[in-house]
């Protein structure tokens, strides 16, 4: 017979407050988390997006988020999960947005402005005559 009493927390789950003990037991998912989340943004030719810059990267967040104490508003673990996926992909796309899009490094405009950056490379033409 089912009972209508709420159901008690596992007590082998740290709270996700304490962040050193967090980082202990939740270890193994948040080194999955990070390498799936650095692994499409990889590029050899930039020294700065290469893997292991990137994991380093996003490992600082996790242990500048860890030492604010901003996972204490997460109630369960996949609150805390979801917060840092969410953190963690906003300063990847920071990171990529300063490293690769600049106009200074590739020619790429940036966003609003009227005047375009120089040329990168010949400029090929589609339709001209052989």
């Amino acid at each position: 017979m089912r009972t209508n009493t709420p159901s008690t927390p596992d007590d082998s789950h740290p709270t996700v407050t304490d962040g050193e003990t967090f980082l202990a037991w939740a270890h193994a998912d948040l080194q999955r988390l990070i390498t799936k989340l650095a692994l499409p943004y990889v590029d050899d030719s930039n020294p700065i997006l290469h893997l292991d810059e990137l994991r380093a990267e996003l490992w600082d967040k996790v242990a500048r988020i860890l030492d604010s104490g901003r996972l204490a508003s997460c109630p369960t673990r996949q609150k805390a999960f979801g917060y840092l996926k969410v953190a963690l992909r906003n300063h990847l796309f920071s990171l990529i947005h300063k490293n690769t899009f600049w106009c200074k490094r590739n020619g790429w405009p940036r966003a609003g402005t009227r005047t375009a950056c120089r040329q990168v490379g010949p400029q090929v033409r589609q339709n001209r005559p052989v």
